[in-house]
């Protein structure tokens, strides 16, 4: 197990493809990969359902959120997606925890319009 600083800065994501997380459920999140990056399919750019590493809920500061700019892998053992890094986010919208006001929760990252 690394510690968050080691898993933050390693270098061995910096060649994974980035996606963005559009839904998240516990564990699992539906991600659809950056125009910019190599897709998944070289033809196909739709959603894709992900595992998050549980090693990253454990090194990561907060967990994923929708809109999470993300790094990903295919998993070796049985070819499903695995999200291994979340990307600094540029904005973040926060609820308070509503037992302990000083606590806030994340729930929508790197947005960039409200209405």
């Amino acid at each position: 197990l690394r510690t968050r600083a080691e898993h933050e800065s390693s270098d061995a994501f910096a060649d994974l493809p980035i996606a963005r997380v559009l839904e998240v459920h516990g564990l699992f999140c539906t991600i659809e990969p950056v125009a910019s990056d190599e897709p998944l399919d070289a033809n196909d750019r739709t959603p894709v359902h992900a595992n998050v590493r549980k090693t990253l809920q454990k090194t990561s500061s907060t967990r994923v959120v929708v809109g999470d700019r993300v790094r990903y892998r295919r998993d070796e053992s049985g070819g499903g997606v695995v999200v291994e890094q979340i990307m600094e986010r540029k904005t973040v919208l926060l609820r308070a925890d509503s037992f302990k006001a000083q606590e806030a929760w994340p729930i929508v990252a790197n947005a960039e319009q409200m209405l």
